[in-house]
């Protein structure tokens, strides 16, 4: 074979990362050079959009807090609430790593409340990134978690913290206890730090002191530990879920992975991943893949890959003698498409402080009912919240070194036969969540005695195929009260009415009140508000085989799924998920029908899904003369490629269908 093919695409790593970072919420259009002065007005140190400013998001959403960046000695800034999220942003330096954000409260002439020192290295290299609980509370403490144990040190401060964070929200009327809402210490609540009688130091966070020393001008003792935990366990959650995305094996054994930026992608081979391009090595045979992953509010994940498997392609010269091994890309001309399924029941695969993948409890993804043919994601450490690199030149490119490190590198293994594989992959996190407003997503939690209230919100989905001739599906979904999304399917259900009945899950096997095996689908991403539109963003990925033809359809994910294969060539085929949303704007004013509720993309445009299996099984099918031939079954998977979907509520005379429901 001859080595002259196109290269798949060409592919910035910056734009990758930076699109994987997601969330946005800090780059307001505000003057930098304006954040000087005793009263801060500002959350900007540097242009949001330039690459030597670091944007912060924080999993709490906590407006107010005053923050010092290091590169700004003389500059005063503030948190604050731009559209769905709480943040800002602080110059930095390709040069330097030693940098940091101090944030604190303090009013005019007052006493400080200190809330941790921060090197920003910790906490990203580029773009927007998270600053959690747990960092301020690693800060206070100068250590970070052993474990998520509300017995640890640091677990404690971070409970304390959130106490703070609570109780303004409570005092100032934005949240009730529990309910995770966005509030602010505004400027005259920080000048009334003048009635303490020192300043809240790491000392006071650590010994437990700071509650009776604060209670003069904030009583934090109505939110109790146990309520406080829930809160640290749950903006942890919030920060780690996303679109989890790794990407077919591009640049394997095209570029080199020491010096290279490039993702290399998600590849190995039957033989140690350095031989995966050794000549002289026999019997070689690749693995390409790739993978879509959600993760939920209860830290749960739910998706599918592909994987594809065969003999390595080997350039020969005019007499047969083997040259060189041709990269494993080429799997694309040769071999058939296998659906690995994320296995159910996943919440423990990230430690949630280091952002590890954890080699006691890989990330599973199964290919058929045997969990010992699993592939299994068993190394990997997110870098500044951003990605998983595989090899070196990407590692340093996502940290901004000059060495790599092979502990950090993500990994996988897969047990085929009598055939061991290994290798590597990149993983981009994208599209983080934010927290859900209670004037859109109203729960008997967040309401009033008298008032109504909405979530769980029972409907159905109905699925329309592009191609003429295949049926239109309805599934039964619910969108629970912690925004997380499952199917609601009934029993006896058929291939084309998968619809539901109202019924309740208890245990985490999804196994409903009338006996039905329920299954995971996605989660909501945020909430959002204008004219007519009270909306809640959703994100689903449909893989079980069970879903019968809606097996394999992303819906809402906002990201490109699959890159253009040519820029030069002027057609561009790269294939795009929109967002989605659920108008919820009749329904919470009272008109309970079946136009109550209803879906579009993030343009008020019919919203679409993409069946990503469909596409790859059709490129196996128009492989000429490709054996084996595919089946009918595999001919009929590669017409279900795209599609509409509608809502609608589900039936309204079943009682506990009841969308519109009122608190005791």
């Amino acid at each position: 074979m001859s080595k002259n093919f196109l290269l798949p695409f060409a592919l910035s790593t910056l734009a990758i990362v930076l699109n994987g970072c997601g969330g946005g919420g800090s780059t307001i259009n505000e003057d930098p050079t304006q954040g000087g002065g005793e009263i801060p007005t500002t959350n900007l140190d540097c242009k949001a959009t330039d690459e030597s400013c670091l944007n912060f998001e924080l999993n709490y959403p906590i407006a107010g807090l005053n923050f010092d960046c290091s590169l700004s000695p003389n500059q005063r800034y503030i948190t604050k609430l731009v559209g769905n999220s709480v943040g800002g942003a602080c110059s930095i330096s390709g040069s330097k790593s030693d940098e940091t954000i101090t944030l604190y409260l303090q009013g005019s002439n007052t006493h400080k409340i200190a809330l941790g020192t921060i090197k920003l290295d910790t906490l990203g290299k580029y773009g927007t990134t998270h600053l959690t609980v747990l960092d301020m509370a690693t800060a206070l403490t100068g250590q970070p978690p052993a474990s998520m144990s509300n017995a640890d040190p640091t677990i404690k401060v971070a409970m304390a913290l959130v106490k703070l964070f609570q109780s303004i929200g409570v005092e100032r009327g934005d949240n009730v206890v529990g309910d995770l809402q966005p509030t602010q210490f505004t400027q005259d609540k920080k000048n009334l730090l003048a009635n303490l009688t020192q300043d809240i130091t790491a000392t006071e966070w650590k010994n437990g002191q700071y509650a009776t020393l604060l209670k003069p001008w904030l009583d934090v003792s109505k939110v109790s530990d146990a309520q406080a935990y829930a809160l640290v366990v749950q903006v942890t959650n919030l920060a780690n879920a996303a679109l989890f995305q790794a990407n077919e094996a591009t640049y394997a054994g095209i570029v080199d992975s020491t010096s290279s930026p490039l993702p290399l992608g998600f590849y190995g081979c039957n033989q140690a991943l350095a031989d995966c391009f050794n000549k002289s090595t026999t019997n070689l045979r690749h693995m390409m893949a790739n993978m879509f992953m959600l993760t939920d509010r209860e830290g749960y994940a739910m998706g599918y890959g592909l994987q594809w498997r065969g003999d390595a392609t080997l350039y020969k010269d005019d007499k047969g003698n083997v040259t060189g091994v041709a990269p494993p890309v080429l799997l694309w001309t040769k071999a058939k498409p296998m659906q690995m399924l994320i296995a159910p029941q996943q919440n423990g695969w990230l430690n949630p402080i280091s952002k590890d993948i954890q080699s006691t409890q890989p990330l599973r993804l199964s290919v058929d009912s045997n969990a010992n043919n699993d592939l299994q994601i068993y190394q990997g450490k997110f870098m500044n919240d951003y990605a998983v690199a595989g090899s070196e030149g990407f590692y340093k490119q996502l940290t901004r070194s000059t060495t790599g490190n092979i502990q950090h590198y993500g990994l996988w293994r897969q047990t085929v036969g009598t055939e061991n594989y290994k290798g590597s992959l990149d993983i981009i996190k994208a599209n983080p969540i934010s927290y859900l407003g209670k004037e859109i997503f109203k729960t008997a939690a967040n309401v009033s005695s008298g008032q109504r209230y909405v979530f769980p919100l029972y409907a159905t989905l109905t699925f329309r195929f592009d191609t003429t001739g295949i049926a239109p599906i309805d599934l039964g979904i619910v969108v629970d009260e912690k925004g997380n999304i499952r199917t609601d399917i009934k029993p006896n259900a058929t291939a084309t009415d998968m619809s539901g009945q109202c019924a309740t899950v208890t245990e985490n096997s999804l196994i409903d009140s009338n006996g039905v095996q329920q299954y995971r689908l996605g989660t909501t991403g945020g909430t959002e508000s204008s004219d007519n539109d009270s909306s809640i963003t959703v994100r689903m990925i449909l893989s079980n085989p069970q879903l019968g033809n809606l097996n394999g359809i992303l819906m809402g994910l906002n990201s490109v799924v699959r890159a253009d294969t040519n820029p030069d060539d002027n057609v561009n085929d790269a294939i795009s998920v929109n967002g989605a949303k659920i108008n919820l704007y009749n329904l919470l004013a009272g008109q309970n029908s079946s136009n109550s509720i209803n879906l579009s993309d993030y343009e008020n445009k019919t919203a679409r899904w993409i069946n990503l299996y469909a596409f790859y099984q059709a490129v196996y099918n128009n492989i000429k003369d490709i054996s084996p031939a595919p089946t009918d079954v595999e001919k009929a998977l590669a017409q279900r490629l795209s599609g509409t979907v509608s809502i609608k509520l589900a039936n309204q005379s079943i009682p506990a269908c009841n969308a519109l429901k009122t608190k005791p």
